[in-house]
């Protein structure tokens, strides 16, 4: 009966472990995505009004703020740098 119980949290700590770890590298993967929606967003801000950019502005914030771990990271690690630059040029 324990080696059952035992078994059980086992399997709990493997997925609940495999869901951070998924977590994690998605958070991860999507830098590619935003990056390169924010450089098409800023790179098209000619034709935006004050209003449009003011939001524009906003949003970029907001994008730094959740990436701050990953900048932080890529501040201080120059080949995951390096790795982030070759995997963002790919999504514009």
């Amino acid at each position: 009966m324990a080696d059952d119980e035992r078994e059980g949290v086992r399997l709990w700590a493997v997925r609940i472990a495999t869901g951070v770890a998924t977590l994690l590298v998605v958070y991860v993967l999507s830098t590619g995505p935003v990056v390169g929606w924010a450089v098409t967003r800023q790179v098209s801000s000619g034709d935006l009004t004050d209003q449009q950019l003011e939001k524009l502005d906003t949003q970029i914030e907001r994008i730094e703020s959740f990436y701050a771990p990953l900048i932080a990271v890529y501040d201080r690690c120059p080949p995951f740098a390096d790795a982030i630059d070759w995997y963002v040029d790919l999504w514009y």
